[in-house]
């Protein structure tokens, strides 16, 4: 190193190191938060048939399970109404993954917190 370079880098040296020393400088960092643990979410339910499958009980919808595709032709839209039938349970459907990502799952859900009153 040069000893002209000396001046110059001692006073960038002192402002970088000393910045745990200076209280304001530390207190604007970001604090990890802790989450409470709540209980598992068992939000997504398989179908009794099992076809690939499953129903979100938080939006109500049946999705699939996996991005499966059926590899026979489509189906004619119907001539009166133009709606294109599905071949199989869940062909139209979104992806479970995708409903997750849509609607996160809450903790507390109102048909996860029914008591059995018998």
């Amino acid at each position: 190193m040069k000893p002209r370079s000396l001046p110059f880098l001692l006073p960038l040296l002192i402002l970088v190191g000393f910045d745990e020393l200076n209280p304001k400088a530390t207190s604007n960092k970001a604090k990890p938060t802790i989450q409470a643990k709540t209980p598992p979410v068992h939000r997504f339910v398989l179908t009794r048939t099992d076809e690939g499958v499953a129903f979100d009980t938080q939006t109500g919808q049946i999705c699939r399970t996996w991005d499966w595709k059926l590899v026979a032709k489509p189906s004619k839209p119907d001539p009166e109404t133009g709606n294109v039938p599905q071949r199989s349970f869940g062909e139209l459907t979104p992806t479970c993954l995708y409903l997750y990502e849509q609607y996160p799952s809450r903790a507390n859900v109102q048909s996860e917190a029914l008591v059995d009153e018998q």
